[in-house]
C-alpha cells in the first residue's frame, strides 16, 4: 500500500494541490444540469492535470506549443454534443470526459491525426533543470517516462494516478474482470514506471566523461 500512495503522490499535478472532489462532482451537475457557463469553471479548476494527461496521450510537450485558454476556447459547442456521455457522479469519470474532449479539441486546432503524428522532445531539448522548479522538472520527466510505456500501463497510471480514479473506476473503464486484476496491472506497471524512472535519473547524475 505503500508502494501505491509514493508513486501516486509523485504524479500529483503541480501548481493546483490536491485534486478537488467535491467541486468537480458540483460543477459537472450543473453542467449535466444544461449550466454550459459551469464549463469553464471545470476547465479552469482541472487545467493542469487536463495538460498533463494530454501532454502523455499525444506524445507532446503541450505546455510549450499553446496555452491552455488558447487549447479550452470553443469547448461549449463540442461539450453539448457530448453531455449525454458525462457521468456526473464519479470525479475520475468526468475528468476523463474533459480530457477526451480536450484531447478532441487539441487535435483539431494543431492538426493531430495520431499520437505518433508529433515527436515528443528528448530530455536534451529541455530546459535546464536548474532553471525550473525542482518538482516541475522531476514531473515532467515523470509525464515522459509514463507516456513512453505500453499502451495497458500507460493507461492504467492515467486511470489511477492522474485521473484520480477508484478501483471500480480503472476495472470498468479498462476492461478488467476484477478488481483484483486492475490491482495487479496497476502494480506491474508501477514497478515498469519506477525502473525506467530510476535508470534516467541515474543518467543524469552520470558525471560527464
Amino acid at each position: 500500500m505503500r508502494q501505491e500512495s509514493n508513486t501516486a503522490a509523485a504524479i500529483e499535478p503541480r501548481d493546483c494541490g490536491e485534486f478537488d472532489f467535491a467541486s468537480t462532482r458540483f460543477l459537472a451537475a450543473r453542467l449535466v444540469g444544461g449550466d454550459l457557463e459551469a464549463l469553464d469553471t471545470l476547465l479552469e479548476l482541472n487545467q493542469d492535470r487536463l495538460m498533463r494527461i494530454l501532454s502523455i496521450r499525444i506524445a507532446t510537450n503541450l505546455q510549450e506549443m499553446l496555452e491552455a485558454s488558447v487549447l479550452f476556447s470553443g469547448a461549449e459547442e463540442l461539450a453539448r454534443q457530448r453531455l449525454a456521455k458525462l457521468d456526473a457522479s464519479q470525479p475520475a469519470a468526468v475528468l476523463d470526459w474533459l480530457a477526451k474532449l480536450s484531447e478532441s479539441l487539441l487535435r483539431k486546432r494543431i492538426g493531430i491525426v495520431t499520437s505518433r503524428s508529433v515527436s515528443s522532445p528528448n530530455d536534451a531539448s529541455r530546459p535546464p533543470a536548474r532553471k525550473r522548479d525542482r518538482r516541475r522538472a522531476v514531473e515532467d520527466l515523470l509525464d515522459r517516462t509514463v507516456q513512453g510505456l505500453g499502451t495497458s500501463a500507460r493507461e492504467i497510471l492515467l486511470a489511477r494516478d492522474y485521473l484520480k480514479g477508484d478501483w471500480n473506476f480503472v476495472r470498468k473503464s479498462l476492461g478488467y474482470r476484477t478488481v483484483q486484476e486492475a490491482k495487479a496491472a496497476y502494480q506491474s506497471a508501477q514497478a515498469l514506471l519506477r525502473k525506467h524512472m530510476h535508470r534516467k535519473l541515474a543518467r543524469r547524475k552520470r558525471p560527464p566523461p
